[in-house]
């Protein structure tokens, strides 16, 4: 009759739970080999695509750059160029490959006047590093009750 050493085993059960347990995780916004990458330099560009905010698709352009001095979560979506809702800079939170949008409101001006703006609470998604999905939720100081949503499909350049 043969008895099983559970012991002979044990070295080899200890190297399992350690490749689960014991692999190097990095800090939040952060990522490779070294946790030396910031998640948000993947977003960091210039982007070209369409925006749609239900009359049609339209030609945009966007920008992201980072917030200064925010490092590694915060960014601002530049419009300052856009072809649509242009003249304003929204900030943004990047976590993995998501881009958060929080609540704020932004006066952008529309010819000589000024128009309130409130954006809510939206997000967009980077696909292999290079498509940005992105939804925008807002409403102006005119109509506050009614609420827009602008879908981005977007390209780095």
């Amino acid at each position: 009759m043969k008895t099983f050493h559970l012991f002979r085993f044990l070295p080899y059960l200890l190297l399992g739970l350690c490749w689960t347990s014991c692999e190097e995780t990095c800090p939040n916004g952060y990522y490779g080999e070294n946790c030396e990458e910031k998640e948000y330099d993947k977003f960091i560009s210039d982007y070209t695509g369409m925006i749609n905010c239900g009359a049609g698709n339209q030609l945009t352009e966007l920008s992201i750059v980072p917030e200064p001095q925010k490092p590694p979560f915060d960014v601002i979506i530049d419009m300052e160029n856009s072809s649509s809702l242009s003249g304003f800079r929204l900030k943004a939170h990047i976590l993995k490959d998501t881009i958060y949008i929080g609540d704020q409101e932004l006066k952008i001006q529309q010819g000589s006047d000024s128009v309130k703006y409130t954006f809510f609470a939206s997000r967009g998604t980077l696909t292999n590093d290079t498509t940005l999905t992105l939804q925008m939720i807002f409403s102006t100081g005119l109509y506050p009750d009614l609420k827009l949503s602008c879908n981005y499909n977007l390209v780095k350049n």
